[in-house]
């Protein structure tokens, strides 16, 4: 999410690939020119000497035929460099998208949530948006208690001077009703959690899985007045062929890390400096 939290990105459509192929192609034509010229001086002297002079239709022909397989081979190589440079701005803007996370937030009266979020980047305009389900936290965890949220307003800026992401979502109505929630429309928050946010004689929250990233930040209602409750997040990766296999695997981790991350909440609330 720190990252996210940075996201500046413009999509292919702000890369200039037009003026690099412009200018590579440009470059390549002055490269081909000067070897055309060369070429063009080879055959005039071979010309000279093997063909009569009557025979001005053939030179001609024979000039033609070399300069249009030159046109040819350049404008060939310049197509093929503007499919690289294309290949290569594409995989750097989709490498390790989408991105995958857990969170976990308490409601004031106890309640405690605890969910997953799948955030992707469309490569074409460079935004990002996010989905994800949500579930009671002492409860079973199935299908009937989910409730889904979608979000196409993700972004990154800055809270207390800290690089911070945004996920401004909308619950699944017919889903929350059931599951009784108190609101509809929600903003997660989230920064990178460091070491300098926790009291000195802090007690570090553990992640669910080493070397994943923790964050923190708040879950609040945009419908609903004085609802912000303190939020704990960590990133996850999760690997499947098609988006159900991956949501499957997503809320079958969630099952197994439950504990970890309200107990991660808890640390979160015992020890922040400022929750």
């Amino acid at each position: 999410m720190k990252d996210i939290a940075h996201h500046r990105h413009a999509g292919l459509r702000g890369r200039p690939i037009a003026i690099w192929v412009f200018t590579f192609g440009l470059v390549i034509s002055l490269i081909g020119a000067s070897l055309f010229k060369n070429i063009d001086d080879s055959w005039s002297e071979v010309i000279q000497k093997t063909i009569p002079k009557d025979s001005v239709l053939n030179a001609v022909s024979a000039i033609s035929l070399t300069a249009i397989s030159v046109a040819c081979a350049w404008s060939l190589l310049i197509a093929g460099f503007a499919f690289l440079f294309r290949w290569v701005l594409t995989w750097q803007t989709t490498y390790g998208w989408p991105r995958y996370f857990f969170y976990a937030f308490k409601f004031a009266d106890g309640q405690a949530i605890a969910g997953w979020m799948r955030i992707t980047l469309d490569p074409s305009n460079g935004t990002l948006h996010a989905m994800g389900k949500s579930f009671q936290a002492d409860g079973n965890m199935t299908g009937v208690e989910c409730v889904p949220w979608k979000s196409d307003i993700v972004s990154g800026g800055t809270f207390r001077e800290q690089a911070t992401c945004y996920i401004l979502y909308s619950l699944n109505p017919s889903a929350a009703e059931r599951a009784k929630r108190p609101y509809r429309d929600g903003l997660l928050r989230f920064r990178l959690l460091k070491r300098d946010d926790l009291k000195e004689d802090y007690i570090w929250p553990e992640p669910s899985q080493l070397g994943e990233e923790q964050y923190f930040g708040h879950q609040q209602a945009v419908d609903r007045d004085k609802m912000r409750n303190l939020a704990y997040a960590e990133s996850a990766v999760l690997k499947g062929k098609t988006d159900k296999e991956i949501e499957n695997a997503l809320t079958h981790e969630l099952i197994v890390r439950r504990e970890s991350l309200l107990a991660a909440m808890a640390s979160l609330e015992r020890n922040l400096k400022d929750a």
